[in-house]
């Protein structure tokens, strides 16, 4: 069974997008390094709450690997 994991991110502002960036991939690359499959990241710019906010998607195989890509180092 695959086990998806969605993580919402909200910038504070748009200044700092650059550094958003950076932290980021460090992240992409931590998750993939422990077993998360298929990252992807969404960016909702349509109206109301959501406006300019991230969603990182995650997805593995198993609850063991989904808890260690998400668990095991934090950016």
């Amino acid at each position: 069974m695959t086990i998806v994991n969605a993580v919402a991110i909200h910038p504070r502002t748009g200044d700092v997008w650059d550094e958003l960036q950076k932290q980021l991939k460090k992240a992409i690359t931590i998750v993939k390094k422990h077993g998360g499959e298929n990252v992807t990241l969404l960016v909702t710019v349509i109206g109301g709450q959501q406006t300019n906010s991230l969603t990182m998607l995650v997805t593995a195989e198993s609850w063991t690997k989904i808890g260690r890509a998400s668990c095991r180092e934090r950016v």
